[in-house]
């Protein structure tokens, strides 16, 4: 027939993403994504979250800093160039804010930061920032800790299978499901938005991405409204949900 139909696990892992297997599509590598097409007729566009872990950090925590950055365009780019002195270095900001954010140890994200070019005094400085953020999760810990649980926004329990202190990977793993498992409920409830759309067919959900097709060539900006509006109203306007049209072939690959 041409055509594949993976089996779909709505509640693939622990932070209940969307998973594909039989075949893996969401992992294929981006150089051999080509081998997906529009049906006839028709076109594929890929709409992704813009920043879509800080929105969300952000929100939830209520860190100021942290919403600044998230509203002002691309947070890592700013970052980079404004906090840690890696200007033109995304990649270098984004690795080192998540590690951050998700509980790499102090020591360890300075050395790290220093690694990659940046100034220790400057690093020291730049993770600083984020006094809020930082009481937000030391009480998911504490809720861990105590309750024995963790919930996302919406539900979407973990529960622990040991008692006393939380190990380090204990705390990385509780902010991780608020996170992850609040932007995967997220996910899906923008996928329940874009599924009544005229013109718009669901291809492959790509974990917070979604490759879609259409014909109509405002189609587009239609999907992006409903990604952004649905994450706005789950975060309770706490941050305005960004989301964009972006490539999901590499120019080269299509080349």
């Amino acid at each position: 027939t041409n055509r594949t139909r993976p089996i779909v696990d709505v509640f693939g892992s622990r932070t209940s993403r969307v998973h594909l297997r039989s075949p893996s599509l969401q992992n294929i590598s981006k150089k051999y994504r080509s081998i997906i097409a529009a049906s006839e007729g028709a076109k594929l566009s890929y709409v992704d979250y813009d920043q879509y872990e800080v929105g969300i950090m952000a929100a939830l925590s209520g860190d100021l800093e942290l919403k600044k950055l998230f509203a002002a365009g691309d947070m890592y780019e700013l970052f980079a160039s404004t906090n840690l002195g890696l200007a033109g270095n995304r990649k270098a900001a984004k690795q080192l804010f998540l590690s951050y954010a998700y509980g790499m140890s102090r020591k360890a994200l300075i050395d790290a930061a220093v690694s990659l070019g940046a100034k220790r005094s400057r690093a020291k400085e730049a993770f600083r920032l984020f006094s809020r953020y930082e009481e937000w999760k030391r009480s998911v810990w504490a809720e861990f800790e105590n309750e024995g649980q963790i919930r996302t926004l919406m539900g979407n329990h973990f529960k622990r299978s040991r008692s006393g202190p939380l190990t380090g990977k204990e705390q990385r793993s509780a902010v991780s499901q608020v996170v992850q498992g609040t932007a995967s409920l997220i996910f899906k409830k923008a996928l329940l938005a874009v599924d009544p759309l005229n013109d718009v067919k669901i291809v492959l959900p790509m974990h917070d991405a979604l490759l879609f097709g259409h014909e109509k060539a405002d189609t587009p900006e239609k999907v992006v409204e409903a990604f952004e509006t649905v994450m706005t109203d789950v975060l309770e306007n706490r941050v305005k949900g960004k989301a964009s049209i972006s490539e999901f072939v590499p120019a080269a690959a299509s080349a």
